[in-house]
């Protein structure tokens, strides 16, 4: 976050949809996910104003595996159209987090280092 007197950027995250029986192809299990939408803003006395930066991905609630969705696939998903994970554009996960504590994880940690919960149970 950037604040200066009345003016400043910072980034947000907004879930847009709640979206459940997933089979995430990042641990294989059933699970529900978001569809979420995060972006940089500058706002006037924290009131936004411009909004840039958009990405929009899906997080999973079993492994908090992020996939990036196109703004097209977003769309698609928000009006019901099916999520189907063989479509290409998903791609492999962006990044992992702790499914106890949200704590950003690499790929090669078998327990959280924040709170010690075993990944990939």
């Amino acid at each position: 976050m950037f604040f200066i007197g009345i003016f400043g950027v910072d980034s947000s995250e907004k879930i847009l949809k709640q979206l459940s029986s997933l089979v995430c192809p990042g641990c294989g299990r059933l699970c529900s996910g978001k569809v979420i939408c995060e972006s940089t803003f500058f706002h006037i006395f924290f009131i936004p104003v411009v909004r840039w930066n958009k990405k929009y991905f899906l997080r999973t609630d079993c492994c908090g595996c992020e996939y990036m969705l196109t703004k097209e696939k977003t769309e698609n998903i928000l009006k019901g159209d099916p999520l189907d994970f063989q479509d290409t554009e998903y791609g492999k996960c962006r990044s992992s987090f702790c499914p106890e504590c949200k704590y950003p994880l690499n790929s090669d940690f078998s327990y959280c280092p924040r709170c010690g919960k075993k990944i990939g149970v």
